[in-house]
């Protein structure tokens, strides 16, 4: 039953999430020199958003630009020093009229050259609006306050603009500039909503903002414009859609209606629709799209690295590495470059050379991240004992290292040596301070203890967290994954219904359930109606490339009697589990050969056996305190 427990701990899936934290010091433009050591001294191995390639930006209107852009971080926010500095400056005007007023407001607006010029304005119309003007006046005034605040959120707005916008390269407080432009574009467009040039900027703003609905909202109004000639635009607001669309399919349909718009002009389009195809596992589809991008921008490194990193995710190895090294070499030596390689060099299973370039750097940068990532590669290489003891050493150079912590547990239950993964969750909850990762090693120490038998004791920490949290959608689906570990076959169906009705697209919930309802012994919890159902929709949703999800699939078609669709199904579970020499691989070829007998499979062998604990101590270290 484990293997289709897809959520709990594996030492793999831990170091997966360490190594996007290699990769994200390896995108550090800071990660040189003194700078370099001190980001590895540092590294505690979180996941980070990695920065997009991008060779060109959204369009732009040459007058709007944001290059000068600077504000007072000891005042309170952009908004108050941008004030600040206009007031400073209108201070010293004779005019006290809301006449002149206005005629200087828009004397200025003819020469306005920056944001500062910009706020000049808003503030002297509001200051002619609040001394008095005539019915004509107070609308002009009005018109020429809003085109202001359009030109002024059009030219903060380019800070942001940029595809492949990394945040943690942009100045302390842009958050602020974010806010004010958009509060910017909100005003304009309540007197005319068809500007798309300020819709798209709305757009990328909200995406920042994290405010994908308002985000949806913006960039159909830029695709939905009444004006002529507006097809860049609408270009970078179809595949700012797909930025946002959780759906690949339909992020795919959106990138391409980009690409018919502006078939030659923007490499970055091919570049995103080549991520999202290779997410999709359609690696053909994904080389030619980055194929494009190279061509449309040779000199693009990262469009390179980009297709390194498809061919091995398609597993074609050799082919992946000449093209990392013919992108990569012309690169100086430095942290920043050798963590990449190191990267790469683990994605394409070659971790004696990826620990070789670990082994060379630890000899200059001795601080634990080093340490930590040298771990992550000999786990992967199934070299446990070496992990562990680089974990110890980095933890000895920072003993609050989290992730240290945390793949220490992960690759001792890669050992199945469970009393010692629980010892250190138990580390890793005493370091923790966030709520998630409390939370996080709370679930992993319940799954070190059920590895022992110990089902009271385990499922208690989870039960005592739902008393606290009943609809945490992770301690609900531990506790359901756990019950069906333990075959509690009703417990788990219950929890998983709930699970579906949170959220009727978790892969993972659809998966277990649907293993559930066509292997369960017992007749009665068996549905293969609702088997096939969730089944198919799994499969659908990581796009049928998944082996344990088709063995799934494969199991719901036996179970309805569908023994050539099993067969075939199973087939394919099979193949990808050789490719990818899965755990789990002498588990698939068994169900193959029931299914090959006219033989539904029925889950009894992976059934965990429930320790009577009145006679077992559960462990020596006490239970996790109430947080």
């Amino acid at each position: 039953m484990a293997r289709k427990l897809t959520y709990f701990a594996s030492a793999l899936a831990l170091c997966a999430a360490t190594i996007c934290g290699r990769a994200a010091i390896a995108q550090d433009d800071s990660a040189n020199g003194k700078d370099a050591e001190q980001a590895v001294a540092t590294q505690d191995g979180r996941q980070q958003d990695g920065e997009k390639p991008s060779e060109s930006k959204a369009p732009t209107e040459s007058q709007e630009n944001g290059d000068d852009i600077q504000f007072d971080e000891n005042k309170n926010g952009v908004q108050s020093s941008l004030d600040a500095a206009a007031e400073n400056e209108l201070n010293e005007i004779s005019q006290t009229s809301a006449e002149d007023l206005l005629n200087l407001a828009t004397e200025l607006k003819l020469s306005a050259t920056n944001v500062v010029d910009l706020t000049k304005i808003v503030s002297l119309c509001n200051r002619a609006e609040k001394l008095g003007l005539d019915d004509a006046n107070r609308e002009f005034s009005k018109q020429l306050r809003l085109s202001a605040q359009l030109d002024r959120g059009l030219a903060i707005a380019q800070l942001f603009m940029d595809p492949g916008l990394d945040v943690a390269q942009l100045p302390n407080g842009w958050q602020e500039l974010r806010d004010l432009a958009i509060n910017d574009f909100k005003m304009a467009l309540q007197e005319t909503d068809d500007i798309p040039l300020a819709q798209l900027s709305l757009g990328r703003l909200y995406i920042l903002a994290q405010n994908a609905e308002g985000a949806k909202a913006a960039f159909n109004a830029a695709i939905n414009t009444k004006e002529d000639d507006q097809e860049e635009i609408k270009a970078f607001a179809y595949f700012s859609l797909a930025d946002i669309e959780k759906d690949l399919n339909e992020a795919i349909k959106l990138i391409d209606k980009a690409i018919e718009l502006n078939p030659q002009g923007e490499p970055i389009f091919y570049y995103g629709a080549s991520v999202i195809l290779d997410k999709m596992k359609r690696e053909d589809a994904a080389i030619a799209r980055i194929n494009k991008a190279i061509e449309l921008a040779p000199e693009n490194v990262n469009f390179k690295k980009q297709k390194a990193m498809i061919l091995a995710n398609a597993r074609r190895y050799d082919e992946a590495k000449q093209v990392f090294e013919e992108a990569t070499k012309n690169e100086e030596f430095n942290l920043q470059n050798e963590l990449a390689k190191a990267d790469f060099l683990g994605n394409v299973k070659d971790f004696d050379a990826a620990i070789a370039i670990f082994d060379n750097l630890a000899k200059t940068f001795d601080g634990p991240g080093v340490y930590l990532l040298r771990a992550v590669a000999k786990a992967q290489k199934k070299d446990y004992d070496g992990a562990i003891k680089d974990l110890d050493e980095a933890l000895r150079r920072d003993p609050n290292m989290l992730q240290a912590f945390k793949l220490k547990g992960g690759v001792y239950i890669e050992q199945e040596k469970y009393e010692e993964a629980e010892k250190a969750f138990r580390q890793y909850l005493k370091k923790s301070t966030a709520p998630e990762d409390k939370l996080t090693a709370k679930t992993q120490i319940a799954y070190s203890i059920s590895k022992r038998g110990l089902y009271k004791s385990a499922s208690k920490i989870l039960k005592d967290e739902l008393a606290k949290d009943a609809e945490n959608a992770e301690l609900m689906r531990s506790l359901a994954d756990m019950e069906l570990l333990f075959g509690h076959w009703n417990a788990a169906a219950e929890l998983y219904d709930k699970l579906l009705a949170k959220d009727p697209d978790d892969s993972g919930v659809l998966n277990n359930y649907s293993w559930l309802l066509a292997t369960c012994p017992e007749e009665s919890v068996r549905d293969g109606a609702r088997a096939l159902e969730y089944g198919k929709k799994a499969a659908e949703k990581t796009y049928y490339a998944a082996p344990h999800i088709l063995s799934t699939l494969a199991a719901a078609y036996a179970e309805n009697g569908d023994f050539e669709s099993a067969r075939s199904w199973s087939q394919k579970a099979v193949e990808l589990g050789e490719l990818e020499e899965h755990e789990s691989l002498d588990s698939l070829r068994k169900e193959l050969e029931s299914y090959k007998a006219d033989q539904p499979w029925r889950e009894t062998s992976e059934i965990m056996k429930e320790v009577d604990e009145d006679a077992a101590p559960v462990s020596e270290t006490p239970e996790p305190p109430a947080q």
